[in-house]
């Protein structure tokens, strides 16, 4: 059973989005969570700010690595709560009678193998949470036993013929619909209408792709003091590999990219700025290359995709720097005419003329 102690300071804990005003972001990753600077969380973190103060049970649906966890620590943070324990099982893990052993306890003697007795963590965590987390993956015994404690507020551990009371405020996750699982006899419709009343939906990474420069750039600071970065700056990422990052799948969300950011750094091995010659070995297969990765670039912001530190001073304007991937995408994309794909990168056309000397199937048709 994972504890995890609540801070007692609310927001706090490093869960600060900038332009919103009860502003708390949060991520899977880190012990301080990470900022963001699109509105496809402030939605969220403006209902979690509404019900995290209301003791009642609260359901997390998102893929993995959208954060589940770190969202249900910061909704008891800012609960009445916050004072005491939250509990995380994961109901995914292990078979019933684990699982149930670790939600409602036993006593010793109670079955083979009891040879000590347990407090199930519902029982141990009175006056806290509990996080139900992969609430979809849970057996159906177990969700009925759950159903009883929302039910009636009370558990029986096995070998005790008494049941006990609890007081704990539930919060559960899943990865998978609920409703889905309803519609394959995986689920109990019961449950999934108690439990699922206040549902906080996270969006994908992909729902929000502006926000991953500014996601990268803080990765970059946090981790780049364990990857030969002794001096605590951060490198910084040339356009190229930003684009390709921006344009990534990402199905891991979150947690993913930061995989990706962790090896970006092993491989920089110290240099000050990260490129797509850095893209090497299982980084080729989690950061493919594309005809969108430029496009999705010039979609993002142009500040945030160079890419400056947290906290850093925006760095003085300088002459626009264009990749061989950039130049090459968009001679591809304008049939080789070098006017326009000099207008389309917002250079002289003069600089793709030499950067494009010496390679015959680089010619202006017609011009």
């Amino acid at each position: 059973m994972a504890r995890l102690r609540g801070t007692g300071d609310g927001v706090g804990s490093g869960f600060r989005a900038r332009g919103e005003s009860p502003a708390a972001a949060t991520s899977g990753g880190g012990a301080t969570g990470y900022t963001f600077r699109s509105g496809a969380f402030a939605h969220v973190l403006n209902f979690v700010t509404m019900v995290a103060p209301l003791d009642l049970t609260v359901l997390l649906q998102g893929e993995s690595g959208t954060g589940k966890s770190r969202l249900a620590q910061l909704i008891h943070s800012q609960s009445p709560r916050r004072a005491k324990d939250c509990a995380r099982i994961d109901l995914g893990f292990g078979d019933d009678s684990l699982i149930d052993s670790k939600l409602f306890g036993h006593v010793r003697g109670s079955f083979t193998g009891a040879i000590s007795a347990r407090e199930g963590c519902f029982h141990a965590t009175r006056g806290g949470t509990v996080f139900l987390d992969e609430l979809g993956k849970a057996s159906l015994s177990i969700q009925k036993r759950l159903l009883w404690v929302i039910e009636y507020r009370e558990i029986t551990p096995v070998g005790v013929d008494r049941p006990l009371r609890v007081d704990v405020r539930m919060v559960a996750a899943t990865s998978v619909p609920l409703a889905d699982l309803v519609a394959r006899d995986l689920f109990l419709a019961d449950l999934d209408h108690r439990i699922g009343a206040l549902r906080i939906v996270l969006p994908t990474l992909r729902d929000h792709r502006e926000d991953i420069p500014h996601l990268v750039a803080q990765m970059l600071t946090r981790f780049a003091p364990h990857y030969g970065y002794p001096d605590l700056r951060p490198p910084s990422v040339d356009q190229a590999l930003m684009a390709v990052i921006a344009g990534a799948p990402l199905t891991g969300n979150i947690r993913e990219l930061e995989s990706i950011v962790t090896g970006l750094l092993v491989y920089a091995r110290g240099e000050r700025t990260v490129t797509l010659a850095h893209r090497t070995n299982y980084l080729e297969e989690m950061l493919p290359l594309g005809p969108t990765s430029v496009a999705v670039a010039r979609a993002i912001p142009q500040a945030a995709a160079r890419n400056t530190s947290v906290g850093r001073r925006p760095a003085r304007p300088r002459k626009r720097r264009v990749s061989d991937l950039e130049l090459e995408e968009a001679l591809r994309a304008n049939d080789g005419n070098k006017t326009t794909a000099a207008k389309q990168l917002d250079i002289d056309r003069t600089t793709v003329v030499r950067r494009t000397a010496g390679h015959p199937k680089h010619h202006d048709p017609g011009t």
